[in-house]
């Protein structure tokens, strides 16, 4: 679990996550998000949990899901992962609650 300041908003959150191929599907992702989502909200203040999820990505997006976050209409983000420009959905998590 990584857990940063986003760089558009102070008061906004980012997560990012990753699973070994060996411990997957195990729900080991969205209890680590779940965790750590309400960590930001309680103890640090988040307004938003953010996490951004490549187009197509379904096993993010099912994480996402099952941790409480949805889409949001933000424009895309871009960014560089893994030597290749990547554009990234933008999910959130507001003070507990989804947003709609």
């Amino acid at each position: 679990m990584l857990l940063f300041q986003d760089e558009l908003d102070e008061w906004d959150v980012e997560l990012a996550y990753g699973v070994g191929p060996r411990y997957r599907r195990r729900g080991l992702a969205s209890e680590a998000v779940a965790v750590t989502t309400e960590y930001a909200v309680h103890r640090l203040g988040a307004r938003r949990v953010l996490l951004r999820i490549e187009a197509g990505n379904a096993p993010s997006a099912a994480v996402a899901r099952s941790a409480g976050f949805r889409p949001t209409a933000d424009e895309p983000v871009q960014r560089e992962a893994k030597g290749r420009r990547v554009l990234l959905e933008t999910w959130c998590h507001r003070n507990g609650e989804p947003v709609s």
